[in-house]
């Protein structure tokens, strides 16, 4: 069942196309996350559903309900923001039972179903305090309780957790996706955290300059992007430009600045001047005399310890800097190391055709 669909909808301001004529649905139940750079179009598309932003063409339908012309108030969805909006003067409690007052549903009923949404955030002791007295995740789960008190059918989130530190953003990713998963309820969310995007969506919309870049899911994007903007964006990669030599129903070959790359076979034609793009966890060290799909000896000019990963950054003979991942370990080498062999399988190359524009 469709909860929200986008019929050719765009947004101009003057000569600045925010939203280019895109197309959107969203199932029920689905978590599907806007993803993309500042100026993207995500938040413009959140608040063009909310009702907050007109659409400058194009209709919007909400449970099969045409609103593109109806306030918000009248959209029955839920908004939760990153500055928590809550208000000061307010008890955790009465913030919560705030939506249900203006509905004037019975004081009985409120205590009932603010008590249960305090459970399902784990706020069950807290519904006396004011929101001073509470770090900044739980005030950011008194904003999530608030909005699924009074039941929508349709929650949109504009960046909730960006205000919030590293270990505390993480937590609530996971309190985010158990609520969605226990309740089953529909949310669209918007992001530029990459790795927010990967955990919490069923799928992703990956947005650029206006339009959809990609939609699916987070295995998709990130296994197989369809532009080299995607590959960029989601995820680190290693990006080289080269030109197909030969293809065959095994494999296809390529010639780069590094040298010659194979590839899975393709539909590209031989000549044809394509992206490769390769995960720097796919790249890994190679001992003596093995052998493995492509290899390549260069100089290591540097190595990041980041904690569990370490990132080494090797110049091949021919071509620019590779960098590669591996989990940390004892054996890790030490910049300035001199030559050594690195190497990744055919099967961890992949072939972008350029496209015109993207």
């Amino acid at each position: 069942m469709t909860v929200v669909e986008l019929k050719g909808v765009s947004r101009k301001y003057g000569n600045i196309v925010a939203l280019d004529c895109l197309d959107l649905v969203v199932e029920k139940g689905e978590f599907l996350t806007l993803l993309g750079p500042s100026g993207s179009g995500k938040t413009t598309l959140l608040n063009i559903i909310a009702g907050m932003t007109p659409p400058s063409s194009g209709r919007v339908e909400i449970d099969g309900r045409d609103v593109t012309d109806m306030p918000t108030r009248q959209r029955g969805l839920g908004m939760v923001f990153q500055n928590y909006a809550l208000m000061p003067h307010m008890t955790v409690f009465d913030n919560i039972a705030f939506p249900l007052r203006v509905r004037r549903v019975r004081e009985q009923e409120i205590r009932i179903r603010v008590a249960e949404v305090l459970d399902i955030v784990n706020l069950r002791d807290l519904g006396g305090r004011k929101p001073r007295e509470l770090s900044g995740g739980q005030q950011q789960r008194v904003a999530i309780a608030r909005c699924l008190v009074y039941k929508p059918s349709l929650i949109l989130m504009d960046e909730p957790l960006g205000a919030l530190d590293k270990k505390l953003r993480e937590q609530l990713q996971l309190e985010i996706k158990r609520l969605h998963s226990d309740l089953g309820v529909t949310v669209v969310y918007v992001t530029h955290d990459q790795e927010e995007a990967l955990t919490l969506s069923d799928r992703i919309c990956l947005m650029n300059t206006g339009r959809i870049e990609q939609l699916g899911t987070p295995h998709e994007l990130y296994f197989a992007p369809e532009t080299v903007f995607g590959a960029q964006f989601l995820g680190e990669s290693n990006v080289l430009t080269a030109t197909v030599s030969e293809s065959s129903s095994e494999e296809t070959v390529l010639r780069c600045s590094v040298g010659t790359i194979r590839a899975p076979t393709t539909s590209v034609a031989t000549g044809a001047e394509v992206t490769i793009v390769v995960r720097p966890e796919n790249i890994r060290r190679l001992a003596p005399g093995e052998c493995i799909g492509n290899e390549l000896s260069g100089e290591l000019i540097d190595t990041t310890f980041v904690g569990g990963v370490t990132r080494y950054y090797v110049r091949p003979d021919n071509g620019s800097v590779l960098v590669l991942k591996e989990l940390t370990n004892r054996t890790a080498w030490a910049a300035g190391s001199g030559k050594v062999r690195i190497g990744w399988s055919a099967e961890h190359t992949l072939v972008i055709q350029n496209i015109a524009g993207r």
